[in-house]
């Protein structure tokens, strides 16, 4: 049996039929039409592990491409919330910057999943908002970015959420 428990995760898909507690343990020769199944398994295995991109980003780059995003398109009030202390947190930091108008909130948007495309080759896992253009979600699972008009941002004050967050306020380079 401890021989079962150190296999790696690869032989747990070859041998998944054959724990110890079934009737066909210890694990006999595979067949060929099992061999048929493991090799596409491995396959998918393969195939999720490079669609979900299971290697760590750096978070820190990536927060730094998307500020230098934003501030390509004169996004104002940029500030960073570290969220990796907090149970309740849907992600480890937020990027929250405003622009003036809803035409300038989707340059932004747009302007980050380029940016970000083309320094790390990452697309966002999901944008959300661009239809209206006043608050425009990106996000890249560990960090989201939050868009939005003036108005807006003062009216919702995400900031002020997040109060205990450590935050890093980001001043316009010329």
């Amino acid at each position: 049996m401890l021989n079962y428990l150190r296999r790696t995760p690869i032989q747990f898909i070859i041998f998944e039929k054959a724990t110890p507690f079934s009737q066909n343990y210890p694990p006999k020769e595979v067949c060929f039409s099992d061999k048929i199944r493991i090799f596409v398994r491995i396959c998918i295995f393969i195939f999720v592990e490079h669609c979900f991109n299971l290697k760590k980003m750096d978070k820190n780059k990536l927060i730094e491409i998307i500020v230098e995003a934003i501030q390509d398109k004169k996004g104002k009030d940029i500030v960073s919330l570290d969220l990796d202390g907090f149970d309740g947190a849907i992600c480890s930091n937020f990027v929250v910057c405003n622009a003036d108008s809803p035409t300038q909130v989707a340059a932004i948007a747009d302007s980050i999943e380029e940016k970000v495309y083309v320094e790390l080759g990452e697309n966002p896992w999901r944008v959300e908002g661009k239809q209206t253009g006043l608050w425009v979600a990106v996000d890249f699972i560990d960090v989201v970015v939050h868009v939005f008009t003036t108005d807006l941002r003062d009216y919702y004050r995400l900031e002020e959420l997040w109060a205990d967050a450590p935050m890093t306020r980001y001043e316009y380079e010329l």
